[in-house]
């Protein structure tokens, strides 16, 4: 099999594959899918990618232009929209911010919509901190002052009860719990989550959830506790989650998946993001 030259997935928009399944996120998509049964709601999480790499030549010698790349890729995003709507009664789906090509499911009968994520990258820490909000930093640095920490926990109980709590304090109804924790028990298996705590001595008042694949890693769930609140609590988490991607997880990109409310935007924005 050939693999694709760079210039072909930059044109498309599309990183090149690191490894055979790397443009597909494979995981990701049969982890929800086997938790769901035939006829009801199909949600794929946050990524949900393109069949790229199945467009590569059986001939090594020729080459392969984006024209082939871009009906390929057609053809292949309407063979499994046309699979899954015979199996499921509603799809939904985020696509990868490098995914540039909607069509394919605007055609199928699906609904598109923007929406907006963020990613921070990771080549130097040193400069992601200087970059970062000068009142951000302070947060932080107020809050390591203040004898906060930072602990990894394997208790997803901990990081939902002040999931829970931001929700009450919103006037939210969280109406996905159930299905969180089963996730949660999968990703917990492929040790492919990491769970970030700051404690107030040893009180946790704030901590963020991130999973991860061979690309980057992802902010998927925070809260903090109201009553014992710190500035710094959250943002303490997520920088530490985001130095943990670097040098622990060797990872280049952060990405903190965005959001629609403009108080969350504002927050992640402040991380010197794009």
């Amino acid at each position: 099999m050939m693999e694709l030259k760079n210039k072909y997935f930059e044109a498309l928009g599309e990183p090149a594959p690191s490894s055979p399944f790397g443009l597909i996120d494979k995981y990701r998509f049969n982890l929800a899918a086997s938790k769901l049964e035939p006829g009801s709601v199909l949600d794929v999480g946050a990524y949900f990618g393109d069949f790229l790499n199945k467009i590569l030549s059986k001939n090594p010698n020729r080459e392969v232009y984006g024209t082939e790349v871009n009906e390929k890729r057609k053809k292949i995003a309407a063979a499994l929209l046309n699979r899954i709507k015979k199996e499921f009664k509603y799809i939904a789906f985020n696509l990868s911010p490098f995914i540039v090509d909607v069509q394919p499911y605007i055609w199928a009968g699906l609904e598109s919509s923007i929406r907006y994520t963020y990613l921070l990258p990771l080549d130097n820490l040193q400069q992601c901190w200087e970059n970062m909000d000068h009142a951000l930093r302070a947060g932080i640095k107020k809050a390591k002052k203040d004898g906060l920490i930072v602990k990894q926990v394997d208790d997803f109980k901990i990081l939902f009860k002040l999931v829970k709590k931001t929700f009450t304090r919103q006037s939210s109804i969280l109406h996905w719990g159930r299905f969180a924790k089963k996730m949660d028990a999968k990703l917990a298996i492929a040790k492919k989550r990491i769970i970030f705590i700051t404690y107030q001595g040893d009180i946790p008042i704030g901590g963020i959830y991130i999973i991860f694949d061979n690309k980057r890693s992802y902010y998927i769930l925070g809260g903090y506790d109201t009553n014992k609140s710190h500035y710094g609590a959250s943002a303490y988490a997520l920088w530490e989650a985001i130095k943990y991607t670097k040098n622990q997880l060797l990872l280049n990109e952060f990405d903190f998946e965005g959001s629609m409310a403009q108080q969350i935007e504002h927050f992640f924005r402040q991380f010197a993001v794009s």
